[in-house]
């Protein structure tokens, strides 16, 4: 079972490449896209601000628009190279990934669930930071990947008065 946790989360500005990829295309998109994304940061003297992240826009039946790159400062968003988003601060869901890609459905399926269960309805933009993964020398049963599914504000349930009050 899945730790699944609703937060605030911070903003974030993300460069990378960005792409409308087949989803059998995606492995292949992040083979090339990270690199890319590292190397035109590196030429710029820029660090990134955290572990390669993936923002998923849309999705159809068979492709999604996505940025894969990594968290930078504001000021280092994008040039000819890369682009850039910066995701606002806001609620969220989130569960952390525990092993390889090929059960990180199960994971979803449960994020699905939690905010069913929960009322949330569908989530706005999603996130996955690949904070061990493979660029690592951990085997693929280290793995961890946190997938965040971004609520957007009407959708958001508030907490009637009385059940905050009992909670506090």
């Amino acid at each position: 079972m899945t730790s699944i946790t609703e937060l605030i989360v911070p903003s974030v500005t993300v460069a990378g490449s960005r792409s409308w990829v087949p989803f059998t295309d995606l492995q292949a998109f992040f083979a090339r896209a990270l690199p890319v994304a590292q190397d035109a940061l590196r030429s710029r003297g820029t660090v990134p601000a955290g572990a390669p992240i993936a923002v998923y826009f849309a999705a159809t039946p068979d492709a999604v628009d996505v940025l894969a790159g990594f968290p930078v400062e504001p000021a280092a968003a994008h040039d000819e190279t890369v682009q850039s988003v910066t995701l606002p601060a806001g609620r969220a869901v989130t569960a952390v990934h525990h092993g390889a890609y090929d059960d990180l459905g199960d994971t979803y399926d449960e994020l699905h669930s939690w905010m069913t269960t929960h009322g949330l309805g569908e989530p706005g933009t999603m996130t996955e930071q690949y904070l061990v993964g493979p660029g690592s020398s951990s085997p693929p049963s280290e793995w961890q990947t946190v997938v965040t599914y971004y609520l957007p504000e009407d959708r958001v349930v508030a907490v009637p008065p009385a059940a905050a009050g009992a909670a506090g």
